[in-house]
């Protein structure tokens, strides 16, 4: 959200089209609460945490990112389905889904 505050013009993502407007941080955003809302329901629920999972259905949000293209599919799943719902489930105990300070590395 503090991204769309700073009103650009033009957004470079790591891979795809530049964005001119918001609607890619915004769905970006969307699933992230989907994932996250629907998370808390399940535990709120007895769903042990190791099951959620099964329930989180993002196939809906992967058409919108990369619509029927089969070979972006499987980055989509390894790089951002997979791992924000493994996020989603390590935020469970007490891990921040995005660490915002990097950790130091002492040598």
């Amino acid at each position: 959200m503090a991204l769309n505050r700073l009103n650009y013009k033009g957004l470079v993502p790591d891979h795809g089209k530049i964005q001119t407007d918001t609607s890619y941080v915004d769905l970006n955003i969307e699933v992230a609460n989907y994932v996250a809302n629907t998370r808390d329901e399940l535990i709120a629920k007895g769903i042990d945490k190791n099951a959620i999972p099964n329930h989180l259905d993002l196939e809906s949000y992967k058409h919108r990112f990369i619509g029927n293209d089969r070979y972006l599919s499987i980055f989509y799943e390894g790089y951002f389905g997979k791992p924000l719902i493994a996020e989603a489930i390590n935020e469970l105990s007490g891990e921040p889904m995005v660490e915002l300070i990097p950790k130091t590395v002492s040598n």
